[in-house]
């Protein structure tokens, strides 16, 4: 395993040695590089991607109030109002609705859901920190989700904050 840390993100995290890693543009991903699929990606939201996102999809809403309300938001909210609608929008099958009960990210309860999209399950554990919303995605072939399970745990046992 390597490990991957960033004090801009804000976060450090193990990753299996033979995967790469790529900057995004609200992140950063890991994955295999090879015809076996097997993903893992961090996006990052703070007050001018969520004003962005907002202007984007809600042309009624008051961008502005929502994206100065949003470091207040509370983990919870943030799995409904973001990772709920991420979920339903892209999803072939919900498999497993948000709930708060599987994960804890750095000593911090965070919030999962689960669902599969055109032959892939995506995990997605989220939480809010420091005003900071986390979007941590491990994503793989349905034929070969369960079967990465350790890989999955150990990276997201793996994420520490740096603040």
């Amino acid at each position: 395993y390597k490990i991957y840390s960033d004090v801009q993100k804000g976060f450090s995290l193990e990753y299996p040695g033979n995967w790469i890693s790529k900057e995004t543009a609200y992140g950063v991903s890991f994955s295999r590089g090879s015809k076996v699929f097997g993903e893992f990606k961090v996006d990052i939201f703070d007050r001018d991607r969520i004003k962005e996102l907002c202007q984007g999809l809600y042309r009624n809403r008051d961008c502005d109030a929502m994206s100065a309300a949003f470091p207040l938001y509370t983990t919870k909210e943030f799995g409904e109002d973001f990772l709920n609608s991420k979920a339903s929008s892209n999803s072939d099958e919900l498999i497993e609705s948000l709930n708060s009960h599987n994960y804890m990210i750095d000593s911090e309860q965070a919030v999962t859901i689960v669902y599969s999209e055109s032959g892939k399950i995506n995990r997605i554990v989220g939480l809010m920190h420091h005003g900071i919303g986390y979007e941590f995605t491990y994503s793989s072939y349905e034929d070969n989700f369960n079967n990465e399970g350790k890989i999955m745990d150990r990276i997201f046992n793996s994420i520490d904050f740096m603040s």
